[in-house]
């Protein structure tokens, strides 16, 4: 619980600065218009540069619906579902808002009790005990988990020390980076699409001349390379 409220702590101040600085190339301050964060878009990746895993809610969805096969999830409505004061009701097998009337149990729960929102239930949780379990080197659970991730490993893998093996078997779990990648693909403007504003914002030379105008329009035709450097 504590993980995530940090998490919701850390993107609202992140969409803060976008607020500020987007004061100056927007008129109004209308959030539907900002480039705002928010898990459930798709335009939040969670990852980690040590064991060089990363996700978003809706690849996240997809490793579960690859999981269990044998259901009809959709996956965009449970990725959805991942985020924000949402729970899970056994009992009815539907995923509820805290705003709606819950169940005796997830109410008391959703209160600060043992029901936990879905992004803590399906996905913290069960990082947690892929790190606990490998680390700690427990093959009573270690061995049933991997069966049930679909992982599987070499005999000269199982060798390896807690930490190593730990990356190679969070490797096998997320995959390559597609949800890295669908987050790229769907949310960062195509060159063609975002040159406009790049070089009427960094260009220091002539707008109205012909290199300006064909750097605009990403245009590949331009017999000079221009390079834009960052520091």
């Amino acid at each position: 619980r504590d993980a995530y409220l940090k998490l919701c702590h850390t993107l609202a101040e992140v969409n803060d600065l976008i607020r500020e600085y987007s004061k100056h190339s927007h008129k109004d301050d209308d959030d539907a218009v900002l480039p705002l964060l928010h898990p459930s878009k798709g335009n939040v990746c969670f990852a980690s540069a040590s064991f060089a895993w990363s996700f978003t809610l809706q690849s996240f969805a997809a490793i579960y619906a690859d999981c269990h096969p044998d259901t009809s999830m959709n996956t965009a409505v449970f990725a959805r579902k991942l985020w924000g004061d949402y729970y899970y009701e056994r009992e009815s097998n539907t995923f509820v808002h805290s705003k709606q009337k819950l169940s005796s149990s997830t109410s008391k729960g959703a209160g600060g009790g043992g029901k936990k929102r879905t992004f803590v239930e399906f996905i913290l949780e069960p990082l947690y005990k892929i790190y606990a379990h490998t680390l700690g080197r427990d093959p009573q659970r270690l061995f049933p988990m991997f069966k049930q991730l679909g992982i599987a490993l070499k005999k000269q893998e199982l060798q390896l020390d807690p930490q190593p093996l730990l990356s190679v078997i969070l490797s096998r779990f997320f995959g390559a980076s597609k949800g890295f990648v669908s987050m790229i693909r769907d949310h960062i403007p195509s060159p063609q699409q975002g040159n406009r504003h790049k070089v009427m914002r960094t260009y220091c030379g002539d707008l109205t001349s012909p290199l300006a105008t064909r750097m605009i329009a990403c245009d590949s035709r331009c017999d000079t390379a221009m390079v834009n450097i960052t520091k």
